[in-house]
């Protein structure tokens, strides 16, 4: 839940710059022997996707060390302005 938490707040606070309105996305669904958490939001997008593997931010910090503990993979991903977290577990 910590995790999920993060990543909405991050995603408030960063996404929107501006904007009147704008909408988040979370969805968690089994494949196979994976869980996908995904959190998606259709604000202004990431330019440099290679910054956020190696975290400088406080917030992204927090959310590689949650990811490492639960023993997950995370990717971003920065499609036609917009931005999504994707984090797998195997369970």
């Amino acid at each position: 839940m910590l995790l999920v938490n993060e990543l909405v707040s991050n995603a408030f606070k960063h996404a929107f710059n501006g904007a009147s309105g704008g909408m988040i996305s979370v969805s968690l669904r089994r494949m196979k022997k994976k869980l996908e958490l995904s959190i998606s939001d259709d604000g202004h997008g990431v330019k440099n996707l290679v910054d956020l593997k190696v975290p400088s931010s406080f917030g992204y910090t927090i959310v590689h060390g949650l990811v490492q503990q639960l023993r997950g993979e995370i990717r971003f991903e920065s499609p036609d302005k917009s931005f999504r977290v994707v984090v797998t577990f195997i369970v």
